[in-house]
């Protein structure tokens, strides 16, 4: 008799966990996120000069260029870069916020499902960023001037993007915002 109550109660407890699953996570409602963001490369610096597509109606309103994907979609983020010929794309980082830590230096805190979360894929292959969130996008034989980021954007957190963009030894960078709402 006990048995049989323990499998009953079993039963309802997958039932009551799939009904409360469906409820908050209901299935076929994810939408890929695809903005395409610009930057101009001149004698005055890395300029974001323009973003579109569905880059979402940032919580931050003092960035322009803002991306912001809400809970339960994902994102594809294309970056352009315009401008003056010979630049290309060098390195990302990601840096979680509320850090203001943009030097493609060493970072804590920045985690394996952080890691987990984002992709560029170069030459066919998935690229994740290091444990200090920075991302190679130079080589070999690298992204050229432009790229996608997929944003799975498994967790609720703000990340700045820093970009560098390279013409031999000489470099420029310049930061973007991201809102990701997990």
């Amino acid at each position: 008799m006990k048995f049989s109550k323990i499998i009953i109660l079993a039963v309802v407890l997958v039932v009551v966990l799939a009904v409360v699953r469906y409820m908050f996570f209901p299935p076929g409602l994810t939408t890929s996120r695809r903005a395409d963001i610009q930057l101009t490369i001149s004698a005055a610096g890395l300029k974001f000069t323009g973003a579109s597509g569905d880059h979402g109606n940032c919580q931050s309103t003092n960035n322009t260029y803002c991306v912001r994907v809400p809970h339960g979609d994902d994102a594809e983020l294309t970056f352009r870069l315009v401008g003056q010929p010979n630049w290309e794309f060098s390195r990302m980082q990601l840096v979680a916020e509320p850090s203001d830590k943009l030097d493609f230096g060493a970072q804590a805190g920045f985690t394996q499902a952080m890691i987990d979360d984002f992709y560029v894929t170069i030459n066919g292959v998935n690229v994740h960023p290091d444990g200090d969130g920075i991302i190679d996008l130079d080589g070999p034989p690298g992204v050229g001037r432009d790229f996608i980021l997929i944003d799975n954007n498994e967790l609720t957190q703000t990340y700045k993007y820093q970009l560098e963009v390279c013409n031999g030894d000489e470099c420029e960078s310049s930061d973007p915002k991201v809102e990701n709402d997990g």
